[in-house]
């Protein structure tokens, strides 16, 4: 969606007061990540909450106001200094900047400021406008396998426009090495038309469409075929993969949340891969 930011527009933004920044240090441990198994043993990964809440100084009950809540872990100990520094790296790339923006600010707090300095140039155009500025940019750690760590983002962000822009994003890291890990690590090479098969299965389920109904008379956009999100998630259940709004169907439509299960993987999942111990006990 395009952002309303006026250029060549210049207002400080004065200090927020009904509602000043907040940072909530909460220590916690990885859940889905304690005790790696066999060579891929390592201590847990712990990390520590940051939560960044403000708004305009000129927020009033139903009137024109900008809010913005940030929520991330920041990696502090444990684990590899390279799965912490990829981990990092994925949170701060998707909850530290706005949608469609390339830079990414140096913290919860510069990233809140930066939204509400947006909003303060738009209001300072146009000060007639009643328009709310909204914004909620979160990650979490999910369950996953021994060896592996996996996080989903949300980046809600509503500035203009007929409704918001909400994305989800998934990402799955090697434990020991950090190195963000794609379907060829888990599975055994020329396994991609399988996968996609079995990914389409489970995008019918998720939608309750017919197996071979035509996607178009469904309202879906594959118009050369089906095909899988360029990103996905490995949790204890199976791959997980996400289809945001406006990606394969109008915004009406919502997202799609798929999982492809183990116990179809089982014949695909490489035995020297970080997956190699779903083999023997599958999870449907």
């Amino acid at each position: 969606m395009r952002r309303t930011n006026p250029a060549n527009v210049r207002r400080r933004l004065a200090r927020p007061v009904t509602a000043s920044a907040i940072a909530v240090l909460v220590a916690a441990s990885l859940s889905g990540c304690a005790k790696q198994a066999g060579s891929r043993a390592g201590p847990e990964l712990t990390f520590v909450t940051r939560t960044f809440e403000q708004k305009s100084p000129d927020c009033v009950p139903n009137g024109a106001c900008a809010h913005i809540r940030i929520e991330y872990p920041e990696f502090s100990g444990g684990g590899s200094a390279a799965a912490r520094e990829s981990l990092q790296a994925f949170v701060s790339s998707c909850v530290l900047r706005s949608p469609g923006d390339s830079l990414v600010s140096a913290g919860g707090e510069a990233s809140a400021r930066r939204f509400l300095d947006g909003y303060a140039r738009f209001h300072a155009s146009f000060p007639a406008s009643q328009m709310a500025w909204d914004a909620d940019r979160r990650a979490t750690q999910l369950p996953s396998p021994p060896g592996i760590y996996t996080l989903a983002a949300r980046i809600f962000d509503y500035s203009g426009g007929a409704h918001p822009n909400t994305i989800t994003r998934l990402a799955s890291f090697d434990a020991p090495t950090g190195r963000r890990l794609k379907p060829g690590d888990v599975l055994t090479p020329g396994s991609d038309a399988q996968l996609l098969q079995l990914g389409e299965q489970a995008f019918r389920s998720a939608r309750k469409l017919p197996p071979t109904s035509a996607f178009a008379d469904s309202g879906y956009w594959f118009k050369n075929g089906f095909y899988l999100p360029s990103e996905f998630g490995i949790t204890p259940q199976g791959l997980r993969f996400y289809f945001n709004e406006y990606e394969v169907a109008p915004y009406v439509m919502g997202p799609t949340d798929f999982t492809v299960p183990y116990s179809q993987l089982g014949g695909l999942i490489r035995s020297d891969g970080p997956l190699a111990a779903m083999i023997a006990k599958p999870r449907t």
